[in-house]
């Protein structure tokens, strides 16, 4: 009887861990908490593709933009820190580039969780109620750029972009000529 009833024990929390690594809700997990988006996501954008690997902290937006103007669609995550309050670094990989890796650890959200073009503008960039990203076309370019609250980076800004003239907390990420372009945002961008 005592063996059955660990056994069942066992495989109950093998089960629920399983579960959570892969389970759409918020739900606190032993030694942890499953950050995933899906069920709030969905309502708000029911085709999107997102993911959440609970194991590496990894926030998958991929399938979803062409940011590069080539056709077809890339790759975009929020990867986990890991550290104690777990921030989430942007990584993108473009189809443009043969799928490289591009990490932007200076580039960081404590909350990776898109919102519309329609709640920036509504609650605009700075406020308590600012959105953490947007993929939007803001410049009118034809191509899709990515908007950031970047107030959650412990990193400072790298020395090559501070020369490009960054220096705001809202960036905005932009692919040009076959490069990776970071720019203040600019709340005209917002018609």
């Amino acid at each position: 009887m005592k063996k059955t009833f660990i056994t069942i024990a066992i495989a109950f929390l093998f089960s629920i861990t399983v579960q959570a690594q892969t389970d759409t809700t918020l739900f606190i997990v032993a030694g942890g908490q499953n950050q995933s988006y899906r069920k709030g996501l969905h309502r708000e954008f029911p085709t999107l593709a997102y993911s959440y690997d609970l194991t590496t902290k990894t926030h998958d937006y991929s399938g979803n933009w062409d940011l590069d103007g080539d056709g077809i669609k890339d790759s975009m995550f929020f990867i986990g820190s890991g550290n104690k309050d777990l921030d989430f670094s942007l990584r993108m990989r473009l189809s443009s580039e043969q799928f490289q890796i591009r990490d932007f650890p200076w580039i960081a959200s404590d909350l990776p969780y898109l919102a519309s073009y329609e709640y920036l503008q509504n609650n605009g960039v700075g406020k308590k109620t600012s959105p953490c990203f947007v993929v939007h076309d803001f410049d009118g370019s034809g191509v899709d750029e990515l908007y950031i609250d970047n107030r959650a980076s412990t990193l400072p800004i790298p020395e090559e972009w501070r020369k490009q003239g960054v220096a705001s907390d809202f960036i905005l990420v932009k692919y040009i000529d076959k490069n990776i372009v970071i720019k203040n945002f600019k709340k005209k961008w917002i018609r």
